[in-house]
């Protein structure tokens, strides 16, 4: 009686250790960084008032893939998870032209904030932006940076080693016991 009651005992230990690890492993891989940043932004009337239920099309013009969303009360829109490459962003509202803005480079982490101003007019109409603006993040205060592939392979790493491109960012500084 008492073997059988230890076995059990062993098999019950071996599943939930099993279990313990298995969710480890997953929730490890959720957690990692992924290929996506984020569009969003408030969309205004040209008095400056806020416009919900205006349509936010964001389309990745490397792929044709596009994601849709409407504003909110608040005349908020937030795109999240978007593969890096180059989008368009279009705003519609009825009653509205419409507003395109294009030469966006979505890259890794990045929380791009595009504004939009809509115009009264016929919605045949679009006012359309294509000059590429310097982004800056006003979402949050990290700092993170990319480095391209083929800065990667032109750049006389020490040992070949990730941690050299850490000091290629602005800001960042390293620190060494003399």
């Amino acid at each position: 009686m008492n073997k059988a009651r230890t076995n059990i005992r062993l098999l019950w230990l071996t599943i939930g250790t099993l279990l313990i690890a298995l969710t480890g492993i997953s929730g490890r891989n959720a957690y990692g960084q992924l290929p996506t940043g984020t569009i969003m932004g408030v969309v205004r009337d040209s008095s400056d008032a806020l416009i919900p239920g205006a349509n936010v099309v964001a389309r990745n013009t490397d792929t044709g893939q596009t994601r849709t969303t409407v504003t909110g009360v608040q005349g908020s829109y937030r795109l999240p998870a978007l593969p890096v490459g180059q989008y368009e962003v279009r705003v519609e509202h009825s009653g509205f032209q419409s507003a395109l803005q294009s030469g966006l480079t979505l890259t890794v982490s990045l929380e791009a904030v595009l504004n939009f101003t809509l115009q009264v007019g016929r919605v045949e109409e679009t006012v359309s932006v294509t000059a590429e603006a310097p982004l800056v993040n006003t979402t949050s205060g990290s700092l993170g940076g990319l480095v391209s592939e083929e800065r990667v392979a032109e750049l006389p790493l020490e040992g070949r080693s990730f941690m050299g491109l850490t000091l290629l960012q602005p800001g960042i500084t390293q620190h060494r016991n003399a």
